[in-house]
């Protein structure tokens, strides 16, 4: 396995096992990340490039453009936006109510919808991650090259 060219470049394909396998070494890497501070920005800019190659590899892999992967951050986008507006909504609402007894009510309820579809946004990655690693890859070579394994692939590298 070429692990360079597993992370860091969005061309051909990736069986199921490299997958898993990558995205188990971006996971621990990204939970690292996290106790560098200052450094770990630029290395958390540096995993997403990761995650975008290896998702882009993987769905190729099941016929799909890489592009694909984009849809659960405009839907995820959206949803934040929305629970965002919803949330300041209710604020905004308990601000010009002049009715205290509604207070808890609107806020909580503004905000809790609002977490709700945020949250929406996380659970549409954790599908695209699952349907990603567990649907099979296209038997045979496709328009993003030979199948992961074959013979084609061993040749090539």
């Amino acid at each position: 396995m070429n692990w360079g060219a597993l992370f860091f470049s969005a061309e051909g394909r990736v069986g199921q096992k490299d997958f898993w396998l990558a995205a188990a070494i971006l996971l621990v890497f990204s939970i690292f990340i996290h106790a560098a501070p200052g450094l770990g920005t630029l290395l958390w800019f540096l995993s997403f490039y990761c995650w975008v190659c290896l998702y882009s590899k993987r769905l190729h892999d099941i016929g799909r453009s890489g592009w694909l992967q984009i849809a659960p951050f405009v839907l995820g986008w959206l949803l934040m936006t929305v629970g965002l507006v919803m949330g300041v909504g209710s604020l905004v609402g308990l601000l010009f109510s002049g009715l205290p007894h509604f207070v808890g009510g609107m806020v909580l309820g503004g905000m809790a919808i609002g977490l709700g579809l945020f949250s929406l946004g996380g659970v549409m990655h954790l599908i695209l991650l699952l349907w990603l690693g567990l649907t099979p890859g296209q038997a045979g070579p496709n328009r993003f090259g030979p199948e992961p394994g074959s013979r084609d692939t061993l040749a090539a590298v």
